[in-house]
């Protein structure tokens, strides 16, 4: 088989600890699945040295007698200390520039005198002509160059609410964005690709192919070279990644129509296509669920576990695959696989995805998969580590103003499995 290419940060050793543990229990399928699965656990985050492999030696054998496994907390929704926005500019095709007003959300329409606010399909600024103030008004579409370094914030909402599963949600934040941008969609500087690609992402979710179709329509001259678009790297590099995008959501608009097994084959070519650790990770995604509709329970934990193994960088990926891998894990949970406790296994899982990912969707289905004892022990967990996170905020905001924070409050919060990122050459298919 040909095997795509990626980079992946070592975790190879905790992947030698389960094939280690697969020769000292019995060969087996079913055996090095659930030594995989402790790999995935145990996935280191860098290359360990010598003492550190012991020290994880150690940790496997304990996690492989029931112990829970011990780790340093990853959060995907980590708190950051805010940032100053960078200045906006418009560049017009008539040689002036424009300074526009950073309000919180540039899309509101509130006004500064002296400098242009969006109201689209314009934008306008008051001038002193005289002694007079006049309101002097821009079309969108007459931009020819664009400096807007920072995220739009509804586009930053969007992806918020598309992490949390409030797909709906998504989808109005990032259209005023897509809307304001659709003008100026090929113009260097534009959001419109970025607000595009998570529309199509949110829209994919709600398996409204009539948005789907239509976006891939506007995409489409755009990938294939028919509309000029700015050449610089960064533009390049969105633009190949689109048609990731779209390939993804043909994928899924065939899985929707129930062909499984043409799904599997595109999956696989798909695999030996790509070299992006985000793309892997979302086809691999697709393939384990349509093991899962296939009863496949041991092929689909491999596939979801290959997600946070090899392709971790994702990290919005990960819960979805852990979430999946635990599907796999009930599914193989037969009388015969009893001493492998894969029940417990799958508890772990869940409490992982509840404390290290307490906004996502799949954090809220884990909640509704564990008894109420282990819920409320996890959303504890889950509370401490976010707390921590935001006091961690705090103390940044606190220091870059030269002020000392207030002692954060001791945490006794168990710590979740770290989650392993991409970082030495790997196979990408099966």
């Amino acid at each position: 088989m040909k095997h795509a290419k990626t980079t992946l940060r070592p975790n190879s050793f905790a992947l030698k600890t389960a094939k280690a543990a697969t020769a000292a229990g019995g060969a087996g399928a079913a055996t090095f699945a659930a030594a995989l699965a402790l790999a995935a656990l145990l996935a280191l985050p860098a290359a360990p040295d010598a003492s550190a492999q012991s020290a994880n030696g150690a940790r496997a054998a304990g996690a492989a007698a029931g112990a829970r496994p011990a780790a340093k907390p990853a959060l995907a929704t980590t708190a950051e200390a805010p940032k100053a926005r960078k200045p906006i500019f418009f560049y017009w095709r008539t040689g002036d520039k424009w300074d526009i007003w950073p309000v919180n959300d540039y899309f509101s329409g509130e006004n500064s005198p002296k400098k242009g606010t969006i109201r689209p399909p314009f934008v306008v600024r008051t001038v002193t002509t005289g002694g007079s103030n006049m309101e002097e008004k821009k079309a969108i579409a007459d931009i020819g160059h664009i400096s807007w370094e920072d995220e739009p914030q509804p586009l930053e909402q969007a992806r918020e609410l598309l992490a949390r599963g409030k797909f709906l949600e998504s989808l109005t934040a990032v259209d005023k964005v897509v809307s304001f941008f659709d003008k100026v969609k090929t113009v260097q500087g534009s959001w419109w690709l970025d607000a595009a690609s998570v529309k199509l992402e949110a829209a994919m979710q709600l398996k409204n192919d009539l948005i789907v179709n239509d976006l891939i329509a506007q995409f489409d001259p755009i990938v294939n070279g028919s509309i000029q678009t700015f050449s610089d790297d960064k533009s390049v590099v969105k633009i190949e990644r689109l048609k990731d995008r779209i390939r993804l959501a043909r994928i899924d608009q065939m899985r929707r129509k129930g062909d499984i097994a043409a799904v599997l084959r595109e999956c696989e070519a798909f695999i030996k296509d790509s070299v992006n650790p985000e793309t892997l990770a979302q086809v691999h995604l697709i393939k384990g669920e349509c093991q899962l509709e296939q009863k496949k329970y041991e092929a689909a934990m491999n596939t979801f576990l290959r997600v946070s193994v090899f392709y971790g960088s994702s990290i919005k990926d990960v819960p979805a695959a852990q979430l999946g891998a635990v599907k796999a894990f009930k599914g193989m949970n037969s009388p015969q696989n009893r001493h492998l406790r894969l029940e417990d296994v799958a508890n772990r899982y869940l409490n992982d995805i509840i404390t290290r990912f307490p906004l996502t969707k799949e954090a809220e289905i884990a909640k509704k998969m564990l008894t109420k004892e282990e819920r409320e022990k996890a959303i504890e967990r889950a509370d401490a580590t976010t707390e921590a996170a935001i006091n961690a905020a705090e103390t940044a905001t606190a220091n870059s103003a030269g002020t000392t924070p207030a002692p954060a409050p001791d945490t006794d919060a168990a710590p979740a499995a770290e989650t392993p990122a991409p970082a030495a050459e790997t196979p990408a298919g099966e």
